[in-house]
Order: structure tokens, then sequence, then C-alpha cells
């Protein structure tokens, strides 16, 4: 891959697309349509802005992909992807610094905002921490790295946006049951592509433990309970997308192909994304900044079209 010449204004830029801005679309999308239910189950009642909790959270996510990144430099390269720290663009000891003051930088203002959040802040810094340190390395574990999509990224990412609006009760549980369940299902189909280099580099995720096909099996069984869920809890804002690519994701068991799985990933995270954009029109105007803005830096850096709709 031909290097461009480091500049500090493409450095900056290297430092923030290593937060992965790419991948937080779905931390904001459950964010807002956890608002929405919050909202709803609260008889209509406007709250806070639910903008500050979420760009918070964000942070914090940015710093486990960070930090995720930091402790996976090995896969990354056999995979041939995540470049940045892979390929030296920045150093691990900056990419250390930057984690911290993410972390820090998350939970240190989320209690200035409220101890609510900041408790919640804490709990996903723990989990962070559990999922990426070469200690614990839920990431690499089948069952530890599941739980921990469907704590953080559908649990924690829904209470984030619910309790700007409504109180930590019980029914915020049951009600970010269908988006946890939607979560699992995106995760299970991320692990498939990496199976050849997490297989080499010992990584034991469930795309490894499982296969293929059964990994694609259980998508769709967790897709499936997002559809009944949803549906049961009338909440059409996961119910209606998740039945809408629940096809695709019966078409990737069948063919096998990872194609096949690429497709009903972005398709499944678009279409939620479209729910929310329903909840609040203005974000779809952030997703369509986010996607075309990051490919004049992913075609400069990397000679590569990304972010696309095409499969590879």
């Amino acid at each position: 891959m031909q290097r461009v010449r480091t500049g500090a204004f493409l450095t900056a830029l290297d430092h923030l697309f290593l937060l992965r801005p790419m991948l937080l679309p779905p931390v904001w999308t459950i964010g807002l349509l956890g608002y929405e239910q919050g909202r709803r189950w609260t008889g209509g009642g406007a709250g806070e802005s639910p903008l500050i909790p979420i760009a918070l959270f964000s942070l914090l996510t940015g710093g486990v992909y960070v930090h995720n990144q930091i402790t996976d430099i090995e896969g990354d390269r056999a995979n041939q992807k995540l470049f940045l720290l892979a390929d030296g663009y920045i150093s691990e000891r900056a990419a250390t610094v930057q984690m911290l003051l993410c972390y820090g930088g998350a939970i240190g203002l989320s209690f200035l905002h409220s101890a609510r959040l900041g408790g919640l802040m804490v709990v996903g810094g723990l989990l962070g921490l559990l999922y990426n340190s070469p200690r614990f390395r839920w990431k690499d574990r089948p069952v530890r790295g599941l739980v921990y999509n469907l704590l953080a990224h559908g649990g924690l990412a829904f209470a984030v946006g619910w309790l700007a609006v409504a109180p930590p009760v019980g029914w915020l549980i049951v009600h970010a049951l269908p988006y946890c369940l939607g979560v699992g299902a995106i995760y299970l189909n991320t692990t498939l592509p990496d199976i050849p280099g997490d297989r080499l580099a010992g990584k034991i995720t469930i795309g490894v433990r499982q296969g293929f096909q059964a990994t694609c099996i259980l998508a769709c069984l967790f897709l499936a309970g997002a559809v009944l869920a949803g549906f049961l809890l009338g909440d059409g804002f996961i119910a209606i997308p998740s039945l809408v690519c629940l096809p695709l994701f019966v078409w990737m068991a069948v063919n096998g192909r990872v194609a096949d799985v690429a497709r009903a990933t972005k398709i499944g995270v678009l279409a939620l994304s479209m729910a929310a954009v329903v909840v609040s029109p203005p974000y779809l105007l952030v997703l369509t900044v986010l996607f075309f803005g990051a490919k004049p830096y992913y075609r400069l850096r990397f000679g590569l079209n990304y972010p696309t709709f095409r499969n590879r």
C-alpha cells in the first residue's frame, strides 16, 4: 500500500478515524430509538435532549474501538484491515494516549452531566476493558464476545437514550431486549468474514468456534427474535426493519457466501438507521455527511473506495 506524506492535518484525521466513526451510527441509531421508546413510555414527555448523552457514549465507544485495535494489531494485519495501527500510521503509544483520553473524558464529563449517566459510562468502560484487555479478552471468546455486544452496543446504547427522557425502571430492560437481539444478529455477521484471519491469530470468536453456517443460522434466530419481541412490545421501529432484513439473513445462511453476509449486514444497519430518521429527520443529514465525508480520506490515505454499499 502506497503511503501518503503525513502532515499535521492528515495526522489529525488519522486520529479521528482511529475512533472508527463509520461504526458509530449504530450507537447513535439505538440511542435515538431508545429515546423515542422512553418518550412513548412516559406518554410523550419531552425530557432533555439525548444529544449530549449519545455524544459522550460515542466518545467512550471510540475509546473502546481504539483499545481494540491496540490489542489486535496482528489480527488486523492478518485480515488486511484497520491499517492505521497495523501498518504503523499511528504509533501504539499515541493510540494508547488517545484511548485513555477517550475513556477518561467520557466518564468525567458524564458525571458532570449527571450521576446516572456517569454510572452508565463506568459500566461501559468496565465492559470495554473486559472486552479488550489481554487478561480477559472477551472479544476473542465466543460467548463473552457476544455478551459484550448485547450489553454495550445494545443495552447501554438504548439506555443512554431512554434515560434522557424516562426513569430507570424495569421496562427499560424489556424494551431494550429486541434491540439487543438485533445487535446480536449484526455482531454475529461481523465475525464471519474474519474467520480465516482470526483462526490464524488464535482468536476463538463465535464464528471460529461454531463455523460459518451455524453462525449464520444463529444470526437468523437472533434477528427473528428481534422481530417477535418488537411486535409483542408494539415497537415497529425495530420490528419492521428486522422483518424486512430477515429474508437476506436467511439467504446468506442458505448460500454461505461472504458477499451475502456483507449485504445483509449493511442493509440491516441501514434499515434500522432509517427508522431512527423517522424519529429525528435531521439524522439523515448526519449520516449523509459522514458517509460522503469519509470517502476522500480513505481514498487519499489508503486508495480505498470506502465506505461503500458494494459487497466484496
